[in-house]
C-alpha cells in the first residue's frame, strides 16, 4: 500500500451531508482540496464523482494507468496528424 489517503474512502457517507455538518477534519480537507467549489450545491452523486476522479489522479497506485493512457493518446494524435498530412 502506498499510504495514499483517499478522500473517496474518507468521505464515505457524507457525500449527502451539508458541508457544515462534516467533521471537522472531512471539512477543512474538502476546503483545502476543493475551494472554491461549492460543496453545498453540487448533488452527493456530483461530489462522488469529482472525487474519484480528484483519488485517481493523486493516487500514486495509478501512475501507471494515467501513463499508459498519456501515451496512446499522443500515439492517437501522432497518427491522426500522419493521415491528414497525406
Amino acid at each position: 500500500m502506498s499510504g495514499f489517503d483517499s478522500l473517496t474512502w474518507a468521505l464515505d457517507g457524507w457525500f449527502e451531508a451539508s458541508l457544515c455538518d462534516l467533521p471537522e477534519v472531512l471539512r477543512q480537507r474538502v476546503k483545502r482540496e476543493f475551494l472554491p467549489m461549492p460543496w453545498d450545491q453540487l448533488t452527493a452523486l456530483k461530489w462522488q464523482s469529482v472525487v474519484s476522479q480528484v483519488d485517481y489522479w493523486n493516487d500514486p497506485d495509478q501512475e501507471v494507468n494515467r501513463q499508459f493512457w498519456w501515451d496512446f493518446y499522443e500515439r492517437l494524435a501522432t497518427i491522426k496528424a500522419q493521415i491528414s498530412s497525406c
